[in-house]
């Protein structure tokens, strides 16, 4: 068929679909209805014409209707029945997953009339979690259903969470249960041991307006923790019967725990070497190899790994240079296991700039080689690795200190009234000011009574005196490198020394015959620590000693400890909380029977000690039965082909 063009009718324009279409194939609008009209005639000549069959009875036919209504029925029968089998199964199999157990009969209440305390276990263990379930959460749904088991006007009942500090939800033994039932709804377990004997006496208290014993009833809800109950029932009320009912599968399970966590020196420098140490606990059967991670302010900085021995601890170290001044939280982390809530730990610091120190001697006899001041130096630079710096006493200015952490003055009896206003401005702002000061030179008045914690005064003395004692018990040594230190000079001989007095606000550290030795006093935000001893290597042999360098760092150190506030804290949980061995059957069975109460009412507490039985094996059972069933009724269908 040629091109043709398509000609409108009139003055009306035509849009439709049917006009597009038959523009494109070349055809009229009237020709395409008349051609589908046509097309269709066929079809609806086939329908009227269609022959319908025609319906005779023959007399046999009957007996073939019979035959196939009763395999209907029949068909039906065992489709409602598969039905049932399948729904059945996925039911069961639904069911199985929730690990149904089935309770023991006493637990649903007490006896008739009973005064009853529930212990329900809140410490740190109770978070582990058996298939699936946190052993506290079982412990609430079995305390909740002896609870819901109460009947008011006839019992009573308290309910005690065991944690560090247990406390009775009620004060009293009460009948209100739905507020115990709610509290109870509402709790959770700690990061904390639970004291197990503080919790049964608060028991015995609570059931002490209770006139008669045999009405007395208290029941535990626990992992059996043997770190926490153990011994507990020698020391409980003996009047009272008990029932300790275990939670779990009561599988002793391995864990290892993170302890303690250090960090030496306390208060490490930037830049320096600073041992890590974290302490790993194995609390199970076999050795285990723990790797260690160590973190500053949550960034890592290193791992190591130890091998701890079964039942025993060791310590990870790691030596790691800290790179931030300021407050750091050092924090280190053990592989995690089943029980993760004792596998971290921290411990807070303050991180120092490099200390500078500054010398200022005062002596004006010796050679430069011998002079005390040359000693003092190389103890000194032991103490903060570097050279001291070296002013003169009359370039000690206020601003010339400022540029320093510690100032050390050798003879500090020379000093002018100048230069000791310059070093109370320079402890006022937080700096460390070391005085060492011996008879020569001594004028029988402190300077002003300004800045120096003892008074020196020319003593009679001559030859050797013996240290009596360190002052153990000064605030200014707890805690502290010096403290030991201090220990080991008792009963050393030194060389005779000026007689001191404590001025007000000071605290001895040292003490001899003639007074103090050793001397500290808080200038504003820093401190002055005076040594009243000979240094000159010519009258004394302390400067030669060993321990001298040792003395200084000693002074050095606690100033700058005490000035950057360090407060070291480990977080974790209590090392006893992560030990999971279990209580024996003879030691829950002293607790029970350990008792003065009727016979029926202890009875019925041995009952409570049975374990639930789990029942979603034998509902797993069941859905299999189900489902085999099921198959065996479709087989006959299926091999027949539905032909019987």
């Amino acid at each position: 068929m040629g091109a043709a063009r398509l000609v409108p009718a009139g003055p009306a324009r035509y849009n439709s679909g049917v006009l597009t279409c038959a523009a494109i194939l070349g055809l009229s609008a009237g020709w395409l209805v008349a051609g589908l009209s046509a097309a269709a005639l066929p079809v609806v000549i086939h329908l009227w014409a269609r022959r319908r069959g025609v319906v005779r009875m023959f007399p046999a036919a009957r007996f073939v209707r019979r035959a196939m209504a009763s395999r209907m029925k029949r068909r039906r029968l065992r489709d409602g029945v598969l039905l049932a089998l399948r729904a059945g199964a996925l039911a069961a199999l639904a069911l199985a997953f929730a690990r149904p157990r089935l309770e023991g009969a006493s637990l649903s209440g007490a006896g008739v009339g009973d005064s009853v305390v529930i212990l329900l276990d809140a410490s740190a263990s109770m978070r582990r979690a058996e298939s699936g379930v946190a052993l506290f959460d079982a412990a609430k749904e079995r305390c909740l259903s002896m609870l819901r088991g109460l009947s008011p006007g006839r019992d009573r009942a308290a309910v005690i969470l065991v944690r560090a500090d247990p406390e009775p939800i009620l004060p009293r033994l009460s009948e209100n249960f739905d507020e115990l039932v709610r509290a109870v709804e509402a709790s959770s377990a700690t990061l904390e041991r639970g004291d197990a004997n503080a919790a049964l006496i608060e028991a015995g208290a609570l059931l002490a307006d209770e006139t008669d014993p045999a009405r007395r009833v208290v029941v535990v809800f626990s992992d059996g923790q043997a770190t926490q109950w153990r011994g507990v029932a020698e020391r409980s009320r003996p009047d009272a019967a008990r029932r300790f009912v275990l939670v779990g599968n009561g599988l002793e399970a391995g864990n290892v725990a993170l302890g303690e966590v250090t960090c030496s020196p306390a208060s490490p420098v930037v830049g320096r070497p600073a041992r890590l140490s974290a302490r790993v606990r194995n609390f199970s059967d076999g050795a285990r190899a723990s790797l260690v991670c160590f973190t500053s302010s949550g960034r890592g900085i290193g791992e190591a790994l130890v091998m701890v021995p079964p039942w025993s601890e060791a310590n990870a170290t790691l030596d790691a240079a800290l790179d931030a001044a300021g407050p750091t939280s050092i924090g280190a982390a053990v592989s995690a296991d089943e029980f993760g809530f004792d596998d971290r730990g921290s411990v807070e610091v303050v991180v120092r700039d490099a200390p500078r120190y500054a010398l200022v001697p005062c002596e004006r006899d010796g050679e430069e080689g011998l002079s005390a001041a040359s000693f003092l130096r190389a103890a000194l630079r032991a103490s903060s690795g570097a050279w001291p710096a070296s002013l003169d006493v009359e370039d000690a200015t206020e601003a010339a200190l400022a540029r320093f952490s510690a100032v050390a003055v050798t003879d500090a009896a020379r000093l002018s009234g100048a230069r000791i206003a310059s070093l109370r401005a320079f402890a006022a702002r937080g700096g460390t000011v070391l005085l060492f000061g011996g008879k020569a030179g001594l004028s029988p008045e402190p300077p002003g009574g300004s800045v120096w914690p003892m008074s020196l005064e020319p003593s009679a003395s001559s030859g050797a005196v013996t240290i009596r004692r360190a002052v153990e018990d000064s605030p200014a040594i707890e805690d502290n490198v010096f403290a030991d230190l201090l220990r080991a000079w008792d009963g050393v001989e030194l060389p005779s020394h000026a007689r001191t007095t404590l001025l007000p606000g000071a605290v001895a550290l040292l003490e001899s015959e003639d007074g103090p030795m050793l001397a500290r006093r808080r200038v504003g935000g820093g401190a002055v620590v005076m040594f009243s001893a000979e240094l000159s290597p010519a009258r004394s042999e302390i400067t030669r000693a060993p321990i001298f360098p040792a003395l200084v760092h000693a002074m050095l150190e606690g100033e700058a400890r005490r000035s950057a506030g360090v407060d070291a804290r480990t977080t974790g949980v209590d090392p006893a909380e992560s030990d999971f061995r279990l209580l024996t059957d003879s030691e829950r069975a002293a607790f029970e029977t350990g008792v003065a109460a009727k016979g029926g009412v202890i009875a019925a507490a041995r009952g409570a000690s049975v374990p639930p039985v789990e029942l979603w094996p034998w509902v797993m059972v069941g859905a299999l039965v189900l489902l085999a069933a099921e198959g065996w009724l479709r087989a006959p269908a299926m091999v027949g082909g539905g032909t019987k």
